[in-house]
């Protein structure tokens, strides 16, 4: 193998492995986005949980129709967020379901406390009582189911900074192999290049002194 084929040889063995670099940083780029967009929509469902918790403590406070027109907008609103959003690995859809239930059981209980207050308008003063009672269970009802939610959301956070953690030492370790692998490479047939050389100096230099001995043949 001449000099030329082994210095084409070692440019060609850097391209390459320069190439898996480049593939592997936007591989890692891709699903360390993809786990930070898992990450922003747990935070969303967390935010958007705890502002119905608050809406839902102020209607339990002072029942308005505006109270209730802004509960059934937040509850909408997150209802969007959890409809529209897909996720690949099955644990994490697996969360995601059961924030999805919790969020329409959530509507159910609000319906069920909506329902009680117009009977208690119209109640005796012990069925108003009664009503009080049960609007008090459906309400904690309600807050837990808010609160499993955020527990959830929670878990699907920490589930996308586990990804993104994994993902960066996988990429970390696959580029610094193939750094590694390519210096080893080049340095083998930089080598190989310098013992070649050598060789053909050494031949060069046997060779002019038989010249200079006298021996033209």
């Amino acid at each position: 193998m001449t000099i030329r084929t082994k210095l084409a040889l070692n440019i060609l063995l850097l391209l390459g492995f320069s190439l898996v670099i480049i593939v592997v940083l936007t591989a890692t780029s891709r699903r360390i986005d993809e786990a930070a967009a898992k990450g922003e929509l747990a935070d969303r469902i967390v935010l958007g949980a705890a502002d119905m918790n608050t809406i839902t403590y102020d209607y339990v406070l002072n029942p308005s129709e505006r109270a209730r027109r802004q509960w059934e907008l937040k509850h909408a609103s997150l209802g969007e967020i959890i409809r529209t959003s897909t996720l690949a690995l099955e644990e994490q859809r697996a969360i995601l379901e059961r924030i999805r239930d919790n969020h329409e059981a959530a509507a159910r209980f609000f319906l069920q406390i909506l329902a009680g207050d117009r009977k208690k308008q119209q109640a005796s003063r012990a069925a108003r009582l009664m009503i009080e009672e049960s609007k008090e269970r459906t309400v904690a009802q309600l807050i837990a189911r808010s609160q499993a939610m955020i527990s959830d959301a929670h878990a699907l956070a920490q589930a996308s900074y586990t990804e993104i953690d994994r993902v960066q030492t996988w990429s970390f370790r696959l580029i610094a192999a193939a750094i590694l692998l390519s210096l080893l490479i080049a340095a083998l047939i930089s080598y190989l290049i310098a013992l070649t050389i050598n060789v053909s100096l050494r031949a060069l230099a046997r060779e002019t002194k038989l010249v200079a001995a006298g021996n033209l043949d």
